[in-house]
């Protein structure tokens, strides 16, 4: 779903200057709950997060990004996708609205450049070793990504419970 200089526009005359962040935490799926407790070593006193999602207003609604090891269309990787399809179990996400630290057009603009990339399988085998070394840099796992597009950096071995805490001081 590319996005236009012009539905930028849109949503700023709108006054829609805050972003959000989505952490899901359903913890049902052994995935889920070997990510969570994998990484709950690092991040003590977060909650069970295992997947995460950054959210813009354009175009007159909320739009998500991030990376998936399973998207809808049977791809993986960075996509775009809508409020709707993405919060199908509402009660299995926590939503934060989020103050920018950089422009939300540069954000988008980070968004678009890496749109259509692959999961980073490499980058999550890479939380199972010692010091973290395995990654794989024109890959995305969603952590990974969404710090990138909120940052402007990247970070290796940086899970959604390790994202939340390095936002936690932008929450609104």
């Amino acid at each position: 779903m590319p996005l236009s200089g012009q539905a930028f526009a849109l949503s700023f005359k709108k006054g829609r200057l805050m972003i959000k962040l989505a952490f899901y935490k359903d913890t049902k799926s052994i995935w889920s709950k070997l990510i969570c407790a994998w990484t709950g070593v690092f991040n003590q006193n977060v909650g069970s997060y295992s997947h995460c999602e950054i959210g813009f207003f354009l175009q007159g609604r909320w739009v998500w990004y991030s990376s998936a090891s399973r998207n809808s269309d049977g791809s993986t990787g960075t996509r775009w996708i809508e409020d709707e399809d993405l919060f199908s179990h509402p009660d299995r996400w926590d939503v934060f609205d989020v103050k920018p630290i950089r422009s939300i057009e540069d954000m988008v603009h980070t968004c678009e450049e890496e749109c259509g990339k692959k999961y980073d399988w490499l980058g999550i085998f890479g939380f199972a070793t010692i010091f973290g070394q395995i990654n794989a840099k024109k890959k995305w796992y969603c952590s990974e990504i969404c710090n990138y597009v909120f940052f402007g950096k990247w970070k290796k071995r940086i899970s959604p419970k390790g994202l939340f805490k390095k936002i936690k001081p932008y929450i609104v």
